[in-house]
C-alpha cells in the first residue's frame, strides 16, 4: 500500500511539474526551470527505498531548496531587490501557480512520510510477533526434548533396578569359576622375597595399623599392598622408582594434614609422574566390575557380578572419594613448590587366589580409573627411571618423607606453637599433645 500511494503521488508531482516547465518556456521564463529540476529531483529521491534514512533527508532538503528558489522569485516580481516590480494577471498566475508546486511537493513528503513510519511501525510489530512465536516455539520444542529426556532417563532407571533386583536375586558369596590368571596370584608371589631399595620409604600395609578397621580387614589390606610391592619386585620396577607406602595426606602449608587420617596406599615417583596408588584387594574370579547407580539415591556404587549367573558376589561397595581429595591435596601441595610432576592418581585391583576379574571402564570419583595390577604394570613399565639428583626430587622427597605414616596409624606432626609432637586421633582433627 505505501508503495503504490508513493508512485501514485509521485507521477502527479511529475507530471505537475512537467506542466509548469512547459508553461515557463512557452512564456521565456527559462529561471522557473530551475524548479521543476528541483523538484523532479525530490520525485526521484522520494521513489527511493523507504528504509534509507538518506532518502527522507534529501527529500527535505531538495523540498527546501524548492520553497527558498519559490520565495525568490516571489521577491523578485515584486520588487524587493530593486528592480522593476512585475504585478500583472499572467506574473501573478505563475506565482500561484508556482506556490501550489510547492505546497504539492511538501504534501506529498508530509503524505508519504506518515505512511511511512505507519508502515514501519507494521513492520516492527509484525518483527516482534514473528520473534515471538519463534521463541515460543523453541520453547515448546525444547521443553519436548527435555521431556522426552525426562521420560528415557526414568525408562533407564527402571531397567537398571529391575536388573539389580534380579542381580540380588541371585546373589552368592564366590565366583561360579576362577577368573583370567595373571601371573601375580598370591600363591605366584609367596616365593618372592621382597627386597628393600635404597629408595623405599616406609612399610607396606604400615598405615593400617590405626586404621581403626577391624583385624581381617587390616590383614587383607596389608596384604594387597604387601603383593603390590613383590609385584613391583617381579617385574624390576621396585629399584627403578622412589615408594612411599602409607602416605597420610598433605596439608595445605606443610606436614600431614590433621583435619582427615586418610592416606595413600603407596606413592610411586617415577622420572616425570607421581602416582597415587590405591589397592583394592577385593574378591574376584570370573566376575565383572562394574559402577551402578544406586536407586533411588543415585550414589554410585561398585559391584561384581559373576560372569555365568549374573548375580552379585559380594556385596555392591560405595565407591570412596578419598582418592579424589587426597589428588587434589597433593596438587595443591606439590604446586606450591612449583614441583614440575604429573600427577596420575589410580585404583588398583589386585589378583587373587581364583584370578582377577574383567575391568572396563570403571572410574571413581574425580576421574579416578581403577585398573587390574597387570595393566599398572604396563603403564609403570614405559615410564622413566626415577633420578634422585634433579632438584625437583629432592623437593619431593622432603614433601613426601614427612607424610609417611608409623605403626600409630598416623603421620608425625609438629604443633607449629609449642614445637612438640602432634598425634591425629583416629577418625577426625580431634588432635593430643605429647
Amino acid at each position: 500500500m505505501l508503495f503504490i500511494t508513493r508512485v501514485a503521488l509521485s507521477v502527479l508531482l511529475v507530471l505537475v511539474t512537467v506542466a509548469v516547465v512547459i508553461l515557463w518556456l512557452s512564456n521565456d521564463m527559462v529561471g522557473g526551470v530551475i524548479g521543476g529540476v528541483i523538484s523532479g529531483a525530490a520525485t526521484v529521491v522520494i521513489l527511493l527505498p523507504d528504509k534509507e534514512r538518506a532518502a527522507w533527508i534529501w527529500s527535505g532538503a531538495l523540498s527546501f531548496v524548492l520553497v527558498a528558489v519559490t520565495i525568490f522569485m516571489t521577491l523578485a516580481f515584486s520588487g524587493a531587490f530593486g528592480n522593476v516590480r512585475i504585478v500583472d494577471s499572467r506574473t501573478l498566475w505563475v506565482l500561484a501557480l508556482q506556490w501550489a508546486w510547492v505546497l504539492l511537493a511538501l504534501s506529498l513528503l508530509l503524505i508519504v512520510i506518515p505512511l511511512r513510519d505507519r508502515q514501519v511501525v507494521k513492520d516492527a510489530i509484525a518483527c516482534r510477533q514473528a520473534r515471538a512465536a519463534a521463541e515460543a516455539e523453541k520453547a515448546r520444542l525444547e521443553g519436548e526434548a527435555n521431556q522426552r529426556e525426562n521420560d528415557d532417563e526414568q525408562r533407564r532407571r527402571e531397567l537398571e533396578y529391575a536388573a539389580q533386583i534380579e542381580r540380588v536375586r541371585r546373589a552368592q558369596d564366590r565366583a561360579t569359576r576362577p577368573g583370567a590368571l595373571t601371573g601375580y596370584e598370591p600363591k605366584r608371589l609367596a616365593d618372592v622375597v621382597l627386597e628393600r631399595p635404597a629408595r623405599m620409604f616406609g612399610s607396606p600395609g604400615a598405615g593400617l595399623g590405626g586404621s581403626g578397621f577391624d583385624a581381617r580387614s587390616v590383614k587383607r589390606g596389608q596384604d594387597g599392598e604387601v603383593n603390590f610391592a613383590k609385584g613391583l619386585q617381579k617385574d624390576g620396577l621396585l629399584a627403578r622408582f622412589a615408594s612411599y607406602w602409607s602416605v597420610h595426606v598433605p596439608d595445605a602449608a606443610l606436614g600431614a594434614s590433621i583435619e582427615t587420617q586418610a592416606d595413600v596406599d603407596c606413592v610411586l615417583v617415577s622420572g616425570s609422574t607421581v602416582w597415587l596408588l590405591d589397592m583394592k584387594n577385593y574378591q574376584q574370579g570370573d566376575v565383572v566390575w562394574r559402577v551402578e547407580e544406586h536407586s533411588p539415591s543415585g550414589s554410585h556404587l561398585l559391584s561384581a557380578t559373576d560372569a555365568v549367573t549374573g548375580g552379585y558376589v559380594g556385596q555392591p561397595r560405595p565407591m570412596s572419594v578419598n582418592m579424589s581429595l587426597a589428588t587434589e591435596a597433593f596438587r595443591s601441595r606439590l604446586s606450591r613448590s612449583g614441583l614440575r610432576f604429573d600427577l596420575r592418581p589410580v585404583v588398583v585391583m589386585m589378583p587373587q587366589g581364583d584370578g582377577l576379574g574383567t575391568i572396563e571402564d570403571i572410574v571413581y570419583p574425580g576421574g579416578v580409573p581403577a585398573v587390574g595390577l597387570p595393566t599398572l604394570l604396563e603403564w609403570l613399565s614405559n615410564e622413566a627411571d626415577y633420578d634422585e639428583r634433579a632438584e625437583d626430587s629432592v623437593i619431593l622427597h622432603a614433601i613426601l618423607s614427612q607424610l609417611l605414616k608409623d605403626e600409630t596409624g598416623s603421620a608425625i606432626m609438629i604443633d607449629p606453637q609449642t614445637g612438640r609432637r602432634m598425634t591425629a586421633q583416629p577418625g577426625g582433627s580431634t588432635t593430643s599433645f605429647e
